[in-house]
């Protein structure tokens, strides 16, 4: 009995490889798989990437209209809040602008625009937070209305954006895009602040 259970043992022993027409078909699949996943997930990560990213903007925004109305009672009130895109440089930021000593001037922003250099009189640019974009994405000038600025006046808060918008215009974009793939993201921000993402 335990010599005809060794001769089995030996006789199947005798199949335990592969031939190397199965190994090279297993290598061959894995290799296939193996690249389709490390190209789906690179595509995959990038568009997380985007999201995350447009998420964060609109946050932002949200962020400087919240400090708009609960700063307003806190001295020393500045004439509001805002982003601001920098199209060159690729980063937004958060800002809070004023005129200390002609609070008269904060209600002409939407007219006379935002002074980052602080060259017009009296004026005070002063940046909270700068984020810049992660290297794979850019900004997409080629949206509706484009905007450099969104900004919160208080109390109600009066949202001014910039470049003004023209005449029966009730909303500007702000786009955000992979650098080498044509998927996009829009956040729109309306005159009255609010924002929706078409």
């Amino acid at each position: 009995m335990a010599l005809s259970f060794s001769l089995t043992l030996i006789k199947n022993s005798k199949r335990a490889g592969f031939t190397l027409v199965e190994i090279l078909a297993v290598v061959g699949i894995t290799i296939i798989l193996s690249t389709a996943l490390v190209v789906y997930s690179s595509s995959a990560r990038n568009q997380t990437t985007l999201a995350v990213e447009e998420t964060k903007l609109s946050q932002l925004i949200l962020r400087a209209k919240s400090l708009a109305v609960a700063t307003y009672n806190q001295p020393p009130i500045p004439c509001g809040y805002g982003i601001r895109i920098d199209y060159l440089v690729h980063s937004y930021e958060l800002f809070s602008y004023d005129f200390p000593a002609d609070k008269m001037q904060c209600r002409s922003i939407n007219i006379q625009g935002i002074d980052i250099t602080g060259t017009a009189p009296g004026s005070v640019y002063r940046i909270f937070e700068t984020h810049p974009l992660p290297t794979t994405l850019t900004w997409d000038t080629t949206v509706s209305n484009p905007l450099d600025f969104v900004f919160f006046l208080p109390p109600d808060p009066q949202t001014v954006l910039l470049p003004a918008l023209g005449p029966g215009t009730s909303a500007g974009s702000i786009g955000l895009k992979l650098v080498n793939e044509p998927i996009l993201k829009t956040i729109v921000v309306s005159k009255n602040g609010q924002l929706s993402f078409p």
